[in-house]
C-alpha cells in the first residue's frame, strides 16, 4: 500500500509540472536559433491553454487537458503545412487522419506493453495509461511541430522550396499571437 501511495503522490505532482516545459531540442537548432523561439512561443500557448486542467486532481481532467494540448499541436502542425504545400498536398481530413493514427498506434503500444505480463496496476487502467499516453502523445506531436518549424527555416534559409509558399510560413511564424 505504501507503494501505491508513493507511487500515486510521484504522478500527481510530476506529471502536471512535467507537461509544462518543452523537454527537449535536437542541436540543430542551434543552426536557426530563431526556428527555436518560434517554436517556443507555440509551445508555450499549447501548454498554456490546458494548464488550469493539467493542475486538477482528477484524472480524467488532466488527460482531457493533455488531449487539448495536443489538438492545439496538430492544428498548428495543419495550419503550417497548408501554407508551405502545394495544391496537390494532403488534405486536412488526412492530416488529421494520420494524427489519429499515430495516437491510436502509440496508445495501443503503451498500454499493451507497458503493463504486458503483470497484473500490477496502480490506478484503474483507463484512467492512469490514458493520461500518460496523452501527456506523452502531446510531447510527441509537440516534437513533429518543432521538426516542421525547423524545417521551414532550413528552407527559407538555403532557398530550397518556393519562396511564396515559405514566405508565407515565416510571416506566420513571425506573426504568431495566441
Amino acid at each position: 500500500m505504501i507503494k501505491f501511495l508513493l507511487f500515486a503522490a510521484i504522478i500527481f505532482l510530476c506529471l502536471p509540472a512535467y507537461a509544462k516545459e518543452v523537454v527537449y531540442f535536437e542541436p540543430h537548432f542551434d543552426n536557426f536559433p530563431e526556428s527555436k523561439k518560434h517554436v517556443q512561443k507555440i509551445v508555450d500557448y499549447c501548454w498554456s491553454i490546458s494548464e488550469e486542467m493539467r493542475a486538477n486532481p482528477d484524472l480524467s481532467i488532466i488527460d482531457q487537458g493533455h488531449f487539448k494540448t495536443a489538438e492545439c499541436f496538430e492544428d498548428q502542425y495543419i495550419k503550417l503545412y497548408r501554407l508551405i504545400a502545394s495544391e496537390y498536398a494532403k488534405t486536412d481530413e488526412e492530416l488529421i487522419s494520420q494524427f489519429k493514427n499515430i495516437r491510436t498506434a502509440y496508445s495501443e503500444i503503451m498500454t499493451d506493453t507497458a503493463y504486458a505480463g503483470t497484473d500490477f496496476r496502480p490506478f484503474p487502467a483507463h484512467n492512469f495509461e490514458t493520461n500518460v499516453v496523452n501527456a506523452e502523445y502531446s510531447l510527441l506531436v509537440q516534437r513533429i511541430l518543432a521538426d516542421l518549424i525547423y524545417q521551414i527555416h532550413f528552407s527559407h534559409h538555403h532557398e530550397l522550396s518556393s519562396k511564396k509558399h515559405i514566405h508565407k510560413a515565416m510571416k506566420y511564424l513571425d506573426n504568431f499571437t495566441p
